[in-house]
């Protein structure tokens, strides 16, 4: 580390930022179903991708309900670049992002499994879409599911397209209002050259709208928004479900959510929790399972 990046990064050790606090997926191969033995592999299997600058913290309480409550199998998929430091994280690119996913599915068909699922959360959900529509999958089985809670695909700060401009003067946009939890699953900061390889990201999965992509006929979409959302823009699903459809004209299922949460999926380490709160998260985890 020298003394500039000091000056650009600050940050606590107990913060993921410091690379003190690993993901646990780096350390625990349960975290992927592709490396547990002895599974069923006639069990459905969801594939969980987090958003930017988070951690499998996003996806943790999703993984525990599932498995406890039903017979589906998660891999509960760290990002590349994140869960490391923030050096790490500011070295990394959108592909480099999406890899582990793509390498969980592939070792899953690979291994035989037949029911395999996709969710994502924010950006998570932003690579998945991208790869459904771009035909990354290829000869592998299409996933028969894919979940996008508050994907990302348009954004609430209206500054956000001039991200690769603005990165040429500011080196980090730090997000402070994190919890002392949520520092340690989270970045606090944010380096712009990540915001830039977001930007493009973003931008290239709408470009693929526009040639009217058709899904996969076995792959079902269902997007859940939140009506309230200080991150993704509400409009990103109403252009998802306008842009896309299934081989026989079927649309995705878009359910906008009464909430103000961006990943309301997620409760640990937030502050302003309710009763209501967790209701609503149980009862989208009980949908998501009973469609798979």
């Amino acid at each position: 580390m020298n003394k500039k990046q000091q000056l650009i990064y600050k940050y606590e050790p107990s913060w993921m930022d410091s690379g003190n606090v690993p993901d646990k997926y780096l350390s625990d191969p349960d975290y992927r179903v592709s490396q547990r033995k002895n599974s069923d592999k006639t069990l459905p299997v969801m594939i969980c991708a987090h958003g930017y600058s988070a951690s499998t913290y996003e996806w943790e309480e999703f993984r525990e309900y599932a498995e406890a409550n039903s017979r589906i199998l998660v891999s509960n998929i760290l990002l590349g670049g994140h869960g490391r430091s923030v050096y790490e994280f500011e070295a990394s690119t959108w592909e480099d992002w999406g890899k582990p996913i793509l390498e969980e599915y592939r070792a899953l068909a690979e291994q035989g499994y037949t029911n395999l699922n996709l969710i994502g959360s924010s950006t998570g959900a932003t690579l998945m879409l991208y790869y459904l529509l771009n035909g990354t999958f290829g000869s592998q089985p299409a996933p028969g599911h894919l979940f996008l809670i508050d994907p990302f695909i348009l954004s609430m700060d209206k500054l956000f397209p001039l991200v690769p401009l603005l990165g040429k003067f500011i080196r980090n946009l730090p997000f402070t209002r994190f919890s002392a939890e949520e520092r340690m699953h989270y970045y606090v900061n944010r380096p712009s050259s990540t915001l830039i390889e977001l930007y493009q990201l973003t931008r290239k999965t709408r470009n693929l709208f526009k040639s009217n992509p058709v899904l996969p006929h076995q792959t079902h979409i269902t997007v859940y928004k939140a009506r309230t959302d200080n991150t993704a823009d509400p409009q990103s699903a109403v252009l998802i479900g306008k842009s896309l459809s299934g081989s026989e004209g079927e649309k995705p299922e878009i359910i906008m959510v009464n909430t103000n949460k961006h990943v309301f999926t997620r409760r640990k380490g937030r502050k302003n929790w309710s009763e209501k709160d967790t209701v609503l998260q149980h009862k989208t985890f009980d949908e998501i399972m009973g469609k798979i």
